[in-house]
């Protein structure tokens, strides 16, 4: 069982986070009451979902096995030593990045996906994945300027992630920073491969390779 911090309403394809459908008990009951029935996976869209909310309690929860094959959500398990071994090889995700940017769900996987334009779950922590979602791009402060370059990206209805540069990283991902350092403020599709980090509110994934980050709009010109 895993739980889960959104879900969408079928009838309009809404989506609610966990926040809103207690605000929403809170304060609208008679509403709650037809929405909550009729909830279903943001991912993959099948209706695998419960929603608790009580005085007590407030959770939606699901079975891994229950969601989609192709679903961020359905179980995928994968050596994680494999994972940085593949990192050194791009090949190895070029078919993962271009499923992900066409957006063919339908394209096997091959690493742990995660879509950021939703909110971060505790299983998508100190795990190697490939995040992927439109963000608005904004600059981040580093304390060592000269090791690392760092931006800030966000959807939305997601959280807040500094991806941090490394400073051997710098000339092979010139096109990204590039990109990133002339688009701050604005919307971008981005993929990149790694290992979040949090620390309270704050998360935080190195850029220490050449093939971790992948740019539409780049990806496209190619």
């Amino acid at each position: 069982m895993i739980r889960m911090y959104e879900a969408r309403d079928r009838k309009d394809g809404y989506w609610y986070s966990l926040e809103n459908l207690e605000k929403m008990y809170d304060n609208e009951p008679v509403n709650y009451s037809y929405v909550h029935k009729r909830l279903e996976c943001p991912c993959c869209g099948e209706e695998v979902l419960t929603c608790k909310i009580d005085e007590e309690i407030a959770e939606i929860t699901s079975k891994r096995s229950e969601h989609k094959s192709t679903c961020d959500y359905y179980g995928f398990k994968l050596n994680q030593n494999k994972v940085k071994q593949k990192l050194n090889n791009l090949d190895d995700f070029s078919k993962e990045y271009h499923g992900v940017i066409h957006g063919h769900p339908e394209t096997k996987k091959v690493i742990g996906r995660r879509g950021i334009e939703r909110k971060l779950s505790e299983d998508d922590i100190m795990v190697t994945k490939l995040f992927y979602g439109n963000v608005v791009i904004k600059t981040a402060h580093s304390k060592d300027e000269e090791k690392y370059l760092n931006f800030s990206i966000k959807a939305p209805k997601g959280d807040a992630i500094t991806l941090s540069f490394q400073k051997p990283v710098f000339e092979s991902l010139k096109p990204e920073i590039d990109y990133l350092l002339n688009n701050i403020d604005k919307t971008a599709f981005i993929c990149f491969i790694g290992s979040i980090k949090q620390y309270d509110e704050y998360y935080n994934v190195v850029i220490d390779k050449p093939n971790q980050v992948v740019i539409k709009d780049l990806y496209l010109q190619k």
